[in-house]
């Protein structure tokens, strides 16, 4: 059985050999003087070798421990070697950043929701934990992050951020990094609640924004600011139209168009609403004709007949 003293006075040869100690265990003694531990052992009809590690960077005790946890994992059916590979792999992308770019590229989002996400990821993910370990980021950190995001006036960015970082952790815990959620600890809640939405516009106030909108063509990206500037223009003018968001607008449509009698799955097809699954395929037919009727009228009604405004499809 090895001891300290016997492994410090163990000396190279002319070619490498091998000195027990127990349980299986041994050192291998290279030409150059190093000192390994290693063991030997067959598991699934095969024999394989674990280099458990060097004397100097890891003590006899601690040798012995490894081969402990090794002799565990064969009872389990597992290879100790097999599995040490994993963890070297697993070391080499323990970046978030990299678990990241993995995530991302699986992820299936629709394109408006991945423009969005991309933009929290470029603007607040990336720049304060791209290039952080995956164990170097707690849950005050990223506590601390979200509440200078919402401090910013960015509620919403500030519990994306949350969700993608607890998504991405996720993602790599299921593919075999042993490491904390920091989202599990911090409750979406804890950052920023936020009050259902109910606003839709009344006909006199659609007439009254067309009416006073003063611009010709608008892209997607900049109808809020647009709609914000023809708010205040009719505010000015004391015309009775309180302020809105985009999405509002297609909360408007739905009510109006519901209001006229339409069938439910007509507007939410109209509406760029997907129905998924049997419901989508059992309806199809009989909404194509009804539903195409009824986007051309909440299209036309909404984004531009009742006034100059034209929407631009382009960024």
């Amino acid at each position: 059985m090895l001891t300290d003293t016997k492994l410090k006075a163990l000396k190279p040869k002319d070619k490498l050999y091998k000195v027990s100690d127990r349980d299986g265990l041994y050192v291998v003694v290279l030409t150059s003087g190093t000192v390994s531990f290693r063991y030997y052992y067959r598991i699934n009809d095969r024999r394989e070798t674990l280099a458990i590690g060097r004397y100097g960077q890891i003590t006899l005790s601690e040798a012995r421990g490894k081969l402990f946890e090794a002799k565990r994992l064969i009872a389990e059916g597992m290879s100790p070697s097999i599995e040490k590979q994993k963890k070297k792999e697993l070391g080499k992308t323990s970046h978030f950043g990299d678990w990241l770019g993995r995530w991302l590229k699986e992820v299936n989002y629709k394109d408006s929701t991945r423009n969005i996400v991309d933009g929290i990821i470029r603007r607040d993910v990336e720049p304060k934990f791209g290039k952080k370990a995956l164990n170097e980021i707690t849950a005050d950190m990223l506590r601390v992050h979200c509440e200078k995001i919402k401090d910013r006036g960015a509620s919403a960015s500030a519990v994306k951020t949350r969700d993608i970082i607890g998504n991405v952790f996720t993602y790599a815990k299921a593919r075999g990094v042993n490491c904390d959620n920091p989202a599990d600890y911090v409750a979406p809640s804890t950052i920023a609640t936020f009050t259902p939405r109910d606003r839709a516009l009344s006909k006199r106030e659609i007439g009254i924004f067309f009416g006073q909108s003063q611009h010709g063509t608008v892209s997607l990206s900049s109808l809020n600011r647009a709609a914000t500037h023809t708010i205040q223009l009719a505010q000015k003018k004391g015309l009775p139209l309180s302020e809105f968001v985009l999405h509002d607008m297609r909360r408007t449509a739905s009510t109006h168009l519901h209001e006229a009698g339409y069938h439910s799955d007509w507007i939410e097809k109209a509406l760029a609403h997907e129905q998924r699954g049997v419901r989508r395929f059992t309806i199809r037919l009989s909404m194509q004709n009804s539903a195409a009727s009824c986007c051309r009228i909440g299209r036309i009604w909404l984004m531009g007949g009742l006034g100059n405004i034209r929407i631009n499809n382009g960024k």
